[in-house]
């Protein structure tokens, strides 16, 4: 959802002037939302959140178009979910029907799926190995540790598994490809602010997802990575700027 919530508002701009499109585009965000909602998925919800109220105010040129679609998902989502409580409410005896409301998907709607704890670990790392790490993929090497493959944090992991030199590194190469993309993402919607907001809308997914690689470590899944590499090539396509083009060289006799 985190990459696919932002983007489902393109699909008005893909097939313009289309009425039931725009509803069913709604919808299909509502749904989403709707998800996020019920399997307590917060790091999604706070990634998103962060990412569309900064949007908002670092490009408002564009921010009518996709707010509305977002707001009326995210209202059809809360619809739904309200919706499916009464009726668990009207069917099923209160003795039971508590538990609907505390839990989702068989864990407390409070969790943090042990997160904290393997993010603590890896902050000992850090400690005890301070300028080199522990070693890559130390979780899923370590016998002792009943633990999955990362921290679910890709800062943590950088700085737990590679040490304090790599994840300066990666802070400055974070800072520096970040403040590009953002200057590049509002000099271009200042341009053309007649034009389609697909830069906004795709910077919206990309920012979401950054975010929610430092809360969950997002970008070590696979599926992660794909929706990373064609929203981000899709970024890309959106830029004027041709690629460069090789130099031919011709002799004459």
């Amino acid at each position: 959802q985190t990459w696919s919530i932002p983007v489902l508002a393109v699909l008005p701009l893909l097939f313009p002037g289309k009425r039931l499109l725009r509803i069913g585009c709604i919808i299909l965000i509502g749904v989403q939302w709707f998800f996020v909602i019920a399997l307590a998925a917060r790091g999604t919800a706070i990634s998103l959140l962060i990412a569309m109220i900064f949007i908002a105010m670092w490009v408002p040129a564009h921010r009518s178009f996709w707010l509305k679609f977002q707001l009326g998902g995210l209202l059809v989502g809360i619809v739904i979910y309200s919706g499916i409580i009464l009726l668990n409410s009207a069917l099923i005896p209160k003795a039971q029907s508590g538990e609907f409301y505390a839990y989702s998907v068989g864990r407390p709607m409070a969790h943090t799926s042990g997160r904290s704890e393997f993010w603590r670990l890896s902050i000992n790392d850090a400690v005890k190995h301070p300028l080199l790490g522990s070693g890559p993929t130390r979780f899923a090497c370590d016998s002792e540790l009943v633990l999955p493959a990362h921290p679910h944090n890709f800062p943590l992991r950088i700085l737990g598994e590679w040490g304090m030199i790599a994840f300066a590194i990666f802070l400055l190469l974070a800072f520096t490809m970040g403040l590009a993309f953002l200057k590049n993402l509002k000099h271009e919607s200042e341009k053309s602010q007649a034009g389609p907001p697909l830069r906004t809308i795709v910077g919206i997914s990309l920012i979401a997802g950054m975010i929610h690689s430092c809360l969950s470590g997002l970008f070590i899944m696979p599926a992660s990575q794909v929706a990373m590499i064609i929203v981000a090539g899709w970024a890309l396509s959106l830029s004027e700027k041709a690629p460069p083009q090789p130099m031919i060289r011709t002799f004459t006799n």
